[in-house]
């Protein structure tokens, strides 16, 4: 019986999630962004083809966000991937949409081109959305507020 062998490097393609055990060298910048996502809340990445900001992003950021290594009020991420392509704002709504669980996706178009802060109101409009000052939520035990931040859904 012969033994498989896990290849550490995708070639051409960028690292994915999955293969973050692989991804190595970059910590330093990895630290470098999430410190920068902790302060700002917001980050662009950018550079010439090839240099590694997917596999950076795929196989450092998100999974160091999902592990709970960021310092922040909720450590629940949801991560809304697309392409720009040729409509780049109908492609981001999409993607926010369906990440959102949101059904009118020309809504989330229409306030997206509002511009970036717009992303708060979308977020507001979610399952995800934990308002700390409704009566639904002061009135739940602790443990059940604990729950509820980890999940969403109380409005």
């Amino acid at each position: 019986m012969q033994e498989e062998v896990i290849c550490p490097y995708p070639g051409l393609r960028p690292f994915n999630e999955d293969e973050s055990i692989f991804f190595k060298g970059r910590e330093e910048h990895i630290e470098q962004i999430v410190k920068q996502l902790e302060e700002k809340k917001f980050l662009m990445l950018t550079g010439a083809s090839g240099d590694g900001k997917s596999s950076l992003v795929y196989a450092g950021v998100i999974p160091n966000a999902r592990a709970g290594f960021f310092k922040a009020k909720f450590n629940n991420w949801i991560v809304a991937d697309f392409r720009p392509e040729r409509e780049p704002l109908k492609n981001m709504a999409q993607a926010i949409g369906e990440q959102l669980k949101l059904k009118d996706i020309t809504k989330v178009e229409k306030e997206l081109s509002y511009g970036f802060s717009s992303l708060i109101d979308i977020y507001k409009g979610s399952p995800y959305w934990v308002d700390q000052q409704s009566e639904n939520y002061t009135s739940l035990s602790v443990e059940e507020q604990k729950k509820a931040k980890r999940k969403g859904a109380i409005c």
